[in-house]
């Protein structure tokens, strides 16, 4: 029992000097000192608790941990320590829980078994352990460690090219995940399914994803988990072309990668700035970056990426002819994508295979590896849903070899006619686009210009139309008017006079007395109905109670009025053309609706704008005949309203009244 003891605490022990001499040597793990502690203390439970399938788990949850809290530093130490005693105990551990069909234990250390091997790069065993996790945690219903499988299973599966399985299993870690309102499993989900939509070349749900991932992590302050999105950005921007962008992303991800230890990002996105500075014909600067990228993805035994830089120094040279080295990388590529089975490398180093033999005209290797490209390029489409048109092209490649052997001055000529054909057909087209959106323009501007030319002339009749009313008005309550009251007054002042008219005649000037009455009362109704006086001194609220009080002086029908305008005066054009619109309404109601009941309402919302609500409880119209009608109210109506940015919405149907609103703009 001691001597078991002692031999924990050594391993304790050598795990906590790793972890100190780290911390002490290393400046950018200082600010994570206060995440040790709690690794200290869950590095107790494996010597407290002697048992295997604890002592396991409780490695499990350190490393976890220390990926969630520190980081890649501390988590590359421990993963790197004794990996062939950690391999043991957990085999060990699951075969007992295989035997007492211990189903937690098995879905706990089948997952820690696939964790263990895909950080070896044994694609396919880890495969088989996430699967036999994922079933077990399905029996057990624990959503959780379906999701963790999942994604797992999801990052196997985009390794190895199987992009429909990979996003189906990325998917169903998000549902998992979602459920548990897991927010960084989300995040980690969506930007591992923006990296198979990206590779399937859908970049827009590729950045709708990644996007997703950096929102949720910004959401989460978690500012130095990124890196994976910054690359996957760097990645999206250069399939768009967008190389500044790209090469933003690239060194954000380099410098956030390196102040983390996180050799694996940094390794790909130094492949990718090579990339970048080949295309920009800098040979030097790619070399360096393709260097930096072997070192970094050396250092985490990345292969899938040292293949891709194998790959792209093979395209370098290339460039600069020298095809004997450049056939030495793509066989080098080729050899470690077959190894461990990378079909997207695999596929760039056979069609760049073909493509050297070609340039040294050596045929029939260049035939045979277009072949092996090719049936790996099926596989692609077949992953993306479309291999429509790829067997017909797959046929003109396996012809004869005459094929190959066309002259390199036709292919170029040919190349030269098809790029000239193409380039004027993309002008005529581009000319014919421009000329019909011209044409499109142009009469928008037009129709544009004669509508306010129109509302203009009908704003200038408008308006003369009602000075003229307002001079008239003036003339015959100033002019007409006083001289009738002029000549009543001379009439009763004659009758007054004793003797003045004989008796006989006294009737006929009372007869005239009444008459001059009627003339000036019909006068000044006249001079009302052309400019009501309540409208221009007191403005429009007088104006329409006024209207209101008129109507209630039938009895037969009752007019209500709820008014809300502060006391600042509108507009006098409002005012007028506002009050116009209520007439030319009520004018209608009264004629036609049969209505018993009339509810006027004006509310003024600030300076914003103003609404104006009639309602009544007659026979109701079709609103339809509003636009055949043949009358000019209702034209007179929307003319006003127009000159004036207002809207009206006619509500109404059979023995249903009539709800009419109206918004104006202020």
């Amino acid at each position: 029992m001691i001597t078991g003891i002692r031999k924990r605490c050594q391993y304790l022990l050598s795990y906590y000097k790793q972890i100190f001499l780290l911390i002490k040597n290393s400046k950018k793990m200082r600010p994570f000192q206060g995440k040790f502690l709690k690794v200290a203390v869950l590095l107790l439970v494996p010597l407290v608790y002697p048992e295997i399938s604890i002592k396991i788990h409780a490695i499990h949850q350190v490393t976890e941990t220390l990926k969630a809290g520190i980081r890649p530093g501390i988590y590359n130490i421990l993963q790197e320590s004794d990996t062939a005693r950690i391999r043991a105990d957990l085999e060990k551990n699951l075969n007992n829980s295989r035997l007492a069909n211990d189903l937690q234990g098995i879905a706990l250390n089948a997952s820690n078994l696939g964790k263990y091997f895909y950080s070896q790069n044994d694609l396919a065993k880890a495969e088989t352990f996430f699967m036999e996790s994922l079933n077990a945690s399905k029996t057990l219903s624990n959503g959780r460690l379906e999701a963790i499988n999942s994604n797992n299973l999801g990052l196997i599966a985009r390794a190895t090219g199987d992009y429909s399985k990979a996003a189906s299993y990325f998917l169903s870690a998000i549902v998992f995940l979602d459920s548990l309102n897991d927010k960084p499993g989300i995040a980690a989900a969506a930007s591992n399914l923006s990296g198979v939509y990206y590779m399937l070349s859908e970049t827009d749900k590729a950045l709708e994803f990644v996007n997703l991932s950096l929102k949720m992590k910004n959401q989460l302050n978690d500012s130095l988990s990124v890196v994976s999105e910054y690359l996957l950005l760097g990645d999206i921007y250069f399939e768009l072309m967008k190389y500044d962008s790209s090469k933003y992303f690239y060194n954000k991800c380099i410098k956030l990668s390196e102040n983390l230890g996180d050799h694996a990002n940094a390794g790909k996105a130094c492949n990718s700035m090579g990339v970048i500075a080949m295309y920009e014909k800098n040979v030097e600067q790619a070399l360096d970056y393709y260097n930096k990228a072997l070192h970094y993805s050396g250092r985490n035994n990345d292969i899938q990426n040292i293949s891709s830089v194998y790959n792209n120094l093979g395209i370098l040279n290339v460039r600069i002819d020298k095809l004997d080295e450049a056939l030495t990388y793509f066989d080098s590529s080729l050899t470690l994508s077959k190894q461990y089975g990378l079909k997207e490398e695999m596929k760039d180093a056979y069609r760049h295979i073909a493509d050297v033999h070609r340039k040294k005209e050596d045929y029939k290797d260049a035939y045979l590896n277009l072949q092996q490209y090719y049936d790996l390029h099926n596989e692609w489409l077949t992953e993306k849903g479309n291999v429509a048109g790829i067997e017909t092209l797959f046929i003109k490649l396996k012809q004869e070899n005459r094929i190959l052997n066309l002259e390199k001055e036709q292919e170029k000529r040919k190349s030269q006619i098809v790029l000239l054909i193409a380039v004027i057909i993309i002008m005529l087209i581009s000319a014919l686009l421009g000329f019909r959106i011209y044409r499109i323009s142009q009469k928008s501007k037009n129709a544009r210009k004669i509508a306010e030319l129109e509302k203009e002339r009908f704003k200038a009749v408008i308006e003369a139309q009602e000075a003229e009313r307002k001079r008239i008005a003036g003339d015959l309550h100033d002019s007409v008017g006083q001289m009738l009251s002029l000549t009543k007054l001379h009439l009763s002042g004659l009758m007054d006079l004793p003797g003045a008219f004989a008796p006989e005649h006294e009737q006929t000037i009372t007869n005239s007395t009444r008459i001059i009455d009627e003339v000036c009362q019909e006068v000044r109704n006249i001079s009302h109905n052309l400019m009501p006086g309540p409208l221009i001194r007191l403005g429009l609220t007088a104006a329409v109670k006024e209207l209101v009080r008129k109507i209630n002086l039938s009895e037969k029908i009752q007019a209500s009025l709820i008014c809300n305008l502060n006391s600042d005066r509108l507009d006098e054009n409002v005012e007028i053309s506002l009050y116009r619109i209520i007439q030319e309404i009520l004018s209608n109601t009264l004629k036609h609706a049969k209505a018993t009941k009339i509810g006027i309402t004006l509310n003024r919302y600030k300076d914003e704008y103003l609404d104006l609500e009639i309602i009544d409880n007659g026979i109701g119209f079709d609103t339809e005949l509003i636009k055949t009608s043949s009358g000019i109210g209702w034209k007179n109506i929307h003319s006003r309203l127009s000159i004036i940015n207002g809207t009206m919405n006619v509500k109404s149907g059979r023995n249903s009244g009539s709800h009419i609103s109206i918004r104006i703009l202020l």
